[in-house]
């Protein structure tokens, strides 16, 4: 079906509009002030039990020597990955268009920019 059909912007702005026009519709009945009710009731039990776990994953970041590497200023910051050698997008150093020569010869891509 979606080959024989070619849909113009109105159509697609049409067609992912729907779902939120429905939504709104639901909500502004009976049954949606029902949903929206009992959202908020379990927020309000929910909100100690997250603030509860945020406070002990802290804690536990903070006093586990194991973690401690992975956060902060201790943690490594891949210096030692040898297997990121720049010659694939993501690795350090890597500048396909020569960009980072700039830098190097201060002042004469600012002057370009």
């Amino acid at each position: 079906l979606t080959s024989q059909v070619k849909p113009n912007a109105l159509t697609v702005v049409a067609i992912s509009a729907l779902p939120v026009v429905g939504l709104t519709a639901i909500s502004k009945t009976k049954a949606g002030e029902n949903v929206a009710r009992k959202v908020e009731e379990e927020k309000k039990k929910l909100l100690p039990v997250a603030s509860e776990r945020e406070r002990q994953r802290v804690k536990r970041r903070k006093e586990s020597e194991e973690l401690r590497g992975y956060f902060g200023s201790t943690r490594s910051k891949l210096s030692d990955a040898g297997h990121l050698t720049g010659v694939l997008p993501g690795d350090a150093g890597f500048d396909l268009l020569g960009l980072s020569a700039f830098r190097e010869e201060e002042g004469e891509g600012r002057v370009e920019e």
